[in-house]
């Protein structure tokens, strides 16, 4: 029993400390960097960011050669503050010899976010599939709910529960029609009525390939979408912009990045890779000249001007926030966390993470101390040995209050 008891007391506090001793020097000492909000110019033609300071906001631009005044930064970034600019009358006529009417600004503007908690979130595996022409402005929720499984589509009537076996049929036959094979592997779409209209959801089936599916006049459309350059894709955004100038944004197994166009179903390949889907983060401010794309991999942010016309990159530039003094001090003196969250999904569940081997030579230091102070604490040494810090705290604990 008592052996049992001492298994029990160093296994408790080890996990403790592993899970709270990091949080709670990341709290007190590792501050997170200041982002910069960065858009490209159509006007002046470079980066400009919003940078923070600890005097205020300063515009300028990324360079440093040039700060602007609140209504400059306005005037450079006429699509992004159009609203702003239409209303003190200041919105330009044309840009650099190119008209720009405010219809076609307030058309082709929008903003695309992509985060890995997009990729891991837990998803019920029912969805609206919303009546496409309708007539209708608002999009209205149907009555039931389609799933896909071993058997075909199914939908089930939300007030009953029950399957509603005609439709259920009607859409499998179409379904397998048109080559799709059972199950699902993949549901992408935007189960939301709150937008201007529903292009439904592409599907990928149990090969791999990948399919367009819509309710139009209450009947099922189903189209096979040729995936890029014989690529898989792994993951897949429906957009629904106001523009409709895309069905959405597709990233591929090999770190590309794709807008698929409408109506021609064809992949446009964005100049901005590699990218990870499982890891990384993308922002996409659109407007009719130029697209702000940022991706984020860790602590280095890159951006990318592309032309909206042809899709090129007109400007690159690239950030890397240094790490400070005490983020490379964790490194050394714990060898790995304990968490049960992470920001990449809303699962609870224990995890093992930001294991580093630079912690050996610490733990190998204090390990040592423990053995050369007590030759028979030959357990502890080892246990500290591995677990750092995590195991000498409760080893002084220990011997402080549990021996004599």
């Amino acid at each position: 029993m008592k052996r049992l008891l001492h298994i029990l007391f160093w296994a408790v506090m080890i996990g403790l400390f592993a899970q709270f001793l990091p949080s709670i020097y990341n709290y007190v000492f590792v501050k997170a960097p200041k982002s910069n909000f960065t858009l490209y110019s159509s006007v002046s033609n470079e980066f400009v960011h919003l940078k923070s300071t600890d005097n205020g906001v300063i515009r300028e631009n990324v360079t440093g050669s040039r700060v602007y005044t609140e209504s400059q930064f306005d005037s450079i970034l006429p699509f992004f503050y159009l609203r702003q600019l239409v209303s003190e009358g200041r919105f330009p006529d044309s840009i650099n010899g190119r008209p720009t009417p405010m219809k076609e600004a307030q058309r082709y503007n929008f903003m695309f976010r992509y985060t890995p908690s997009d990729y891991f979130k837990d998803r019920i595996l029912l969805f609206p599939l919303f009546e496409s022409m309708s007539g209708r402005v608002d999009l209205k929720m149907p009555d039931d709910f389609m799933r896909i499984n071993n058997e075909g589509i199914q939908f089930i009537i939300a007030e009953t529960n029950s399957i509603d076996s005609e439709k259920s049929e009607l859409f499998t036959k179409t379904f397998i029609n048109e080559g799709f094979t059972f199950p699902a592997k993949q549901i992408w779409g935007n189960p939301s009525p709150k937008k201007e209209y529903d292009e439904g959801y592409f599907i990928k089936d149990a090969n791999d390939k990948l399919f367009h599916l819509k309710r139009m006049c209450n009947r099922p459309f189903i189209r096979e979408v040729k995936q890029p350059d014989d690529q898989n894709i792994k993951w897949f955004n429906v957009t629904e912009f106001r523009n409709k100038a895309f069905f959405g944004v597709g990233f591929d197994s090999n770190g590309n990045v794709y807008m698929l166009e409408k109506p021609s179903y064809t992949w446009v390949k964005l100049p901005v890779g590699p990218f990870n889907p499982e890891s990384d983060r993308m922002l996409i401010v659109g407007e009719p000249i130029n697209w702000t794309v940022q991706t984020t991999n860790g602590n280095i942010n890159n951006y990318y001007a592309i032309a909206a016309s042809d899709y090129s990159v007109t400007d690159s530039y690239q950030v890397k926030n240094d790490e400070n003094i005490y983020t490379t001090i964790a490194k050394y003196i714990f060898p790995f966390e304990l968490k049960f969250t992470t920001p990449n999904d809303d699962q609870i569940k224990l995890r093992i993470e930001n294991f580093s081997p630079f912690a050996l030579i610490f733990n190998l230091i204090i390990a040592t101390f423990v053995f050369l102070n007590d030759r028979k604490s030959i357990k502890e040494a080892l246990m500290i040995l591995i677990f750092g810090l995590y195991a000498f705290i409760p080893y002084l604990l220990y011997r402080k209050y549990f021996t004599n």
